[in-house]
C-alpha cells in the first residue's frame, strides 16, 4: 500500500483522493491494489479522466504530444508503463468506494462523450456519482465569471 495512504488511514479520519487528469488512472490503481480494504476513505474525486488512447498517443508511442503533460519530465517512451496500466474503462465499474467523476464543459482533451461513456459503462456501480461543470475546462483556474466555483464544489462537497 501506498505510503501516504498508509499514513493516511493510520490518522483514523476521513480523507478523500483527488485524480485530475491522468492521477485519475493513478488514483483509482492505487486504490485497487489495496484490495477495497482502507476504512476511512470517504471518496476519490477523479477530474478529466484522460482516455488511455489520448494517453498512449501522446506518451506511450514515444512521440510527445506538447499540449499534454507539460508538468511531466517523462518524454521517454513509455510503452512498458502503459503495457501495466490498466485503462479507467476497466477500473471503474469495480471500485468499491465512493467515486465523483466529473467533467468541465470546455475541457479540450477529455469530451464530454468521453465521461458520458464511462459513467454508463459503471451504470451498475452503485457509489458512481457524475458531474458535469458547465463552462470549466482541463486546467481549471480561478477567473471573474466565478465557473471554477462549481469546480471547487464538485472536489469539496
Amino acid at each position: 500500500m501506498n505510503r501516504v495512504i498508509q499514513k493516511l488511514e493510520k490518522s483514523g479520519e476521513k480523507y478523500r483522493l483527488l485524480g485530475i487528469s491522468f492521477g485519475c488512472t493513478v488514483a483509482l490503481s492505487t486504490i485497487l491494489r489495496t484490495d477495497n480494504k482502507l476504512k476511512f476513505l470517504d471518496k476519490i474525486v477523479i477530474w478529466g479522466p484522460i482516455p488511455y488512447w489520448r494517453s498512449w498517443k501522446a506518451f506511450g508511442r514515444g512521440i510527445r504530444d506538447q499540449r499534454l503533460g507539460k508538468g511531466t519530465t517523462f518524454i521517454k517512451n513509455l510503452k512498458t508503463f502503459h503495457a501495466q496500466t490498466d485503462p479507467i474503462e476497466v477500473m471503474l465499474p469495480t471500485v468499491d468506494y465512493n467515486v465523483h467523476l466529473c467533467i468541465g464543459t470546455n475541457d479540450k482533451y477529455v469530451p464530454v462523450e468521453y465521461a458520458l461513456y464511462l459513467a454508463s459503462i459503471a451504470r451498475e456501480n452503485d457509489y458512481l456519482t457524475f458531474s458535469v461543470i458547465q463552462g470549466c475546462s482541463h486546467n481549471v483556474k480561478e477567473s471573474p465569471d466565478q465557473k471554477w466555483m462549481a469546480y471547487l464544489e464538485a472536489i469539496f462537497v
